[in-house]
């Protein structure tokens, strides 16, 4: 493998390819929800493009967005895949025992929001508001009564 500087007509090339590519996931995203059999439809899907990508000849600009958009949609079908595979496993593992920089990391990772065992639950409203606010709170935190030390929970949208 040889590097070199690039010429203007192949960081074209690539932008081109990686232009499409970004299209072509946001498209699969769309599309795969209307495809009918869960994970074997985002198998086919995602088979389907490759294989056309694969079959996309020819060095245009056309071909080369066409083949980007194909390849993105493959890329993105065999990542939503994946993740919802591995999601289940890895929050059984990310909730069991004690918090770690490791376990948030491949949590969001994977997409989930804060493990379970990184919240804690006297910090639930419920708890707040059954106790008086002077015995959850300190005099630096009365204008935060939701006083949270570790990561809170917050969704993945």
């Amino acid at each position: 493998m040889n590097v070199k500087t690039p010429s203007s007509s192949k960081i074209s090339k690539q932008g081109v390819l990686v232009g499409s590519a970004i299209l072509g996931a946001t498209a699969s995203r769309g599309v795969a929800p209307l495809i009918p059999g869960g994970k074997l439809g985002k198998v086919a899907f995602a088979a389907i493009s490759l294989l056309g990508a694969a079959a996309v000849t020819g060095s245009s600009t056309t071909s080369d967005a066409a083949r980007g958009a194909l390849v993105g949609m493959a890329i993105q079908q065999t990542g939503d895949l994946a993740i919802q595979t591995i999601q289940p496993m890895v929050a059984g593992w990310v909730n069991g025992g004690e918090p770690s920089k490791l376990k948030s990391f491949v949590s969001k990772s994977v997409g989930l929001s804060s493990p379970d065992s990184f919240y804690e639950a006297r910090y639930t409203p419920q708890y707040i508001e059954a106790t008086a606010p002077m015995e959850t709170m300190s005099a630096g935190q009365l204008g935060n009564p939701y006083p949270f030390k570790k990561a809170t929970q917050i969704g993945v949208g």
